[in-house]
């Protein structure tokens, strides 16, 4: 089985990293603890352990030969498709033994385009994971003028002060000698 997502159906997801949006397929499941907003966890396919998915960028395998994980990360503004296989694949995938990530980036366009992606929890201080990422791209010919020789520059840049914060935060509640309480105190 093959599952395709193109850039407009990434634009619209609320997940980043190649691994992120794959986990979203059937059969797939992110592995506890790995990765987090960073978007490069380690995903299980069909069982599998994480080391048994292979990882190609626009032809090239991605996995570290010493420990088979992949070795790259590419930022959503720059991802032109993701094709997902899940068993089924040909013997010039012999290093997959459970799924396959293709991955094709965007290429240059023959008109200037620009594009900037801001995501950050400081400016109206709204969660206290100190979540910041800062993405863009810059597409167009290289001489202007000559719209068949194109540049695709992508780029992106994120710090966070908790990688991977719960989903609930947690309270607990104590009195004023330091003792836990079953309930929180209220004051009339």
């Amino acid at each position: 089985t093959v599952k395709v997502i193109d850039s407009d159906q990434i634009s619209r997801l609320p997940v980043r990293g190649v691994q992120n949006l794959a986990s979203l397929q059937s059969g797939v499941v992110v592995q506890e603890g790995s990765g987090g907003q960073d978007g490069n966890a380690t995903i299980n396919v069909r069982g599998g352990r994480g080391s048994e998915v292979l990882y190609i960028v626009d032809g090239v395998p991605q996995n570290n030969l010493y420990n088979r994980q992949t070795t790259a990360q590419v930022s959503n503004t720059a991802i032109d498709q993701i094709s997902f296989q899940v068993g089924g694949y040909e013997a010039k995938y012999g290093q997959a033994q459970s799924g396959i990530v293709n991955v094709t980036t965007k290429s240059g366009q023959q008109y200037y385009n620009l594009f900037f992606d801001v995501s950050s929890s400081d400016v109206l201080n709204i969660d206290p994971s100190g979540s910041n990422l800062y993405s863009g791209s810059l597409s167009g010919p290289i001489i202007p003028g000559i719209p068949e020789h194109t540049i695709f520059l992508s780029g992106e840049r994120g710090w966070y002060q908790d990688a991977d914060p719960p989903a609930v935060p947690i309270e607990i509640w104590t009195a004023e000698d330091g003792s836990v309480l079953d309930a929180p105190i209220v004051y009339d």
